[in-house]
């Protein structure tokens, strides 16, 4: 029997067919050598799978767990994949964690494949939900499971993809207080707190925990408005830092948007001479080259202009109140 699946990412876009195989009572050499096991019942052909990109091997890996569960709970970022959640996953994590429901124990390691992982944990119905056939944790379980199975910076990510999607700071903020004390709380609390709820990707995320990190002393300041434009931080009030994507520089994006690459680099000009014209420093980089490029290249800004001051032509959402020009429809 073969499944075809499509697989859709919500980071990326792909249309290449994946498909599920289940397993032939009989297992013969020449089926082992084609394909390559996922679970117990199923497989996948190895070529394709060889090719596919891992957030494509990853999606498969989901859906061949899901088929081979009875009672198991989906968690961590499987469990954000389904709901729709973009993580950064820096580690490329093809593994599907599962829990079961309630108090009980994991089975036997004998029992899981490679892409499959249980974890030993409490888990509540109320905890659990399903989309779209799949049980999965809820949203702020599915939080504070990060905060427990993964590091502070996909914590952070997680949260505030989540709050970008419609999910509010408020029913954190509730689930939390409800479970005071629980394993993963505290630091859940920590996280919520210097999260926002405008960032446009987790990559934008990670860019500032990266500043924060390093340059702890500096006002950085995400999403703020300059003009007509909103720049993705401001640091120190004159430094734009901001991430840029490579592929809304491609014909493929320009036509879904009705537009033209040439058009998008104009108008990309146009809003940087108007950044630059009323003296702000505009630093662009490409997610490839956060790791490499960002800090250096803030460090060395930073060291040549010691004491500049800031142009105060932009209004911060966060700090600084309502926008000036308020006032001048004020009744």
């Amino acid at each position: 029997m073969i499944l075809k699946i499509k697989i859709d990412f919500y980071q990326e876009e792909s249309s290449m067919m994946l498909q599920l195989v289940r397993r032939p009572y009989r297992l013969t050499k020449e089926f082992e050598r084609a394909h390559i096991q996922l679970t117990r019942t199923w497989w996948t052909p190895l070529l394709e799978y060889q090719q596919a990109r891992s957030f494509e091997q990853f999606a498969l890996h989901i859906r061949a767990v899901n088929r081979s569960i009875k009672t198991a709970v989906i968690v961590g970022f499987a469990a954000a994949y389904i709901h729709g959640i973009p993580t950064l996953n820096k580690e490329k994590c093809l593994v599907v964690c599962l829990n079961l429901p309630g108090d009980r124990h994991p089975p036997s390691s004998r029992q899981c494949t490679e892409i499959m992982h249980y974890r030993d944990a409490a888990l509540p119905e109320s905890d659990i939900t399903e989309v779209s056939g799949k049980r999965v944790t809820t949203i702020e379980r599915t939080f504070v499971d990060f905060c427990v199975m993964y590091d502070e910076l996909e914590s952070l990510a997680f949260v505030e993809a989540a709050m970008r999607n419609g999910n509010s700071h408020e029913q954190f903020q509730e689930y939390l207080h409800e479970h005071a004390g629980q394993r993963g709380v505290a630091k859940a609390q920590r996280i919520l707190d210097r999260a926002y709820d405008i960032i446009d990707s987790v990559q934008e995320t990670g860019m500032r925990y990266q500043m924060e990190a390093q340059f702890p002393t500096h006002k950085i300041s995400p999403q703020v408005m300059i003009g007509n434009y909103r720049v993705d931080h401001l640091m120190d009030d004159y430094i734009i830092v901001e991430l840029d994507g490579r592929v809304k520089y491609t014909e493929e994006f320009a036509w879904e948007n009705g537009t033209t690459v040439t058009e998008i680099f104009r108008k990309q000009v146009s809003r940087e001479r108007y950044l630059l014209s009323l003296g702000y420093h505009v630093l662009r980089f490409y997610p490839d080259e956060l790791d490499d490029l960002l800090i250096p290249t803030i460090r060395r800004i930073l060291a040549q202009n010691p004491h500049r001051i800031s142009p105060n032509e932009h209004y911060d959402p966060h700090s600084d109140g309502p926008p000036p020009w308020t006032s001048r429809w004020a009744s």
